[in-house]
């Protein structure tokens, strides 16, 4: 369970009223930080951290401190936008969960459950052959005999991991949307498969025995090892 929330928002409503439902939702253990512009989140104790969730319109122009701080703090992030316009408009920021106002709270939630799954494997190496390493907090995966690297997304991350968790078994679509995008109907099957096309792509640039198979007339996958 994350302890140390952290939500940069401006809306104070907004924010007590989402602090007072993460309390209902996690207990009183909760400690549930709101600030309102990024400058205060800067200054906060960094390690302190296990999940910020954050208004797009007070980090739009700063990707560069969010890639940093997912680096060296917590890829615990989730992006609030106002509508879906802007995070369409800014491919910065297309890799991160996100939910759009008015949200409910059942698919934030779903997120953050998500999040707790993911960060718990991160922890340790994969291996996805005897010579093939995944590494989720690098975000790469390795060929040891030839030393190559493919640098990951996070979306191709959590695709990876979803996939190796359930190696060798039938995912269907609507598994992977749910688990690595949460519930949320603006994203659909396009998506899935244009980032699952792109990872294929990747991984076959470096191991060519690493097989990401498509079940069209099933509507899934199935990662073979």
């Amino acid at each position: 369970m994350f302890k140390n929330i952290i939500l940069v928002e401006e809306d104070r409503l907004f924010s007590e009223t989402l602090s007072y439902q993460f309390s209902e939702y996690f207990g009183e253990k909760v400690n549930f930080l709101i600030i309102d512009e990024l400058r205060s989140l800067k200054e906060l104790k960094e390690d302190s951290f296990d999940l910020l969730l954050v208004n797009y319109l007070l980090i739009s122009n700063n990707i560069d401190f969010i890639r940093e701080f997912e680096k060296n703090v917590t890829s615990n992030i989730i992006i609030i936008f106002d509508n879906l316009k802007y995070r369409n408009e800014n491919k910065n920021f297309i890799d991160y969960k996100f939910v759009v106002k008015p949200f409910t709270l059942k698919s934030l939630f779903s997120l953050i459950s998500n999040f707790q799954t993911i960060g718990r494997e991160e922890k340790n190496k994969v291996n996805l052959l005897e010579h093939l390493v995944f590494s989720p907090n690098e975000k790469v995966i390795k060929n040891n005999i030839t030393d190559k690297i493919i640098h990951l997304t996070e979306k191709e991350t959590n695709l990876i991991q979803f996939l190796f968790k359930n190696k060798n078994q039938f995912v269907a679509k609507k598994d992977l949307l749910n688990n690595v995008w949460g519930i949320n109907e603006t994203i659909n099957t396009h998506t899935l498969e244009t980032h699952v096309y792109r990872l294929r792509k990747k991984i076959e640039k470096i191991e060519k025995n690493l097989h990401l198979i498509i079940l069209k007339e099933k509507g899934g996958y199935i990662l073979k090892l």
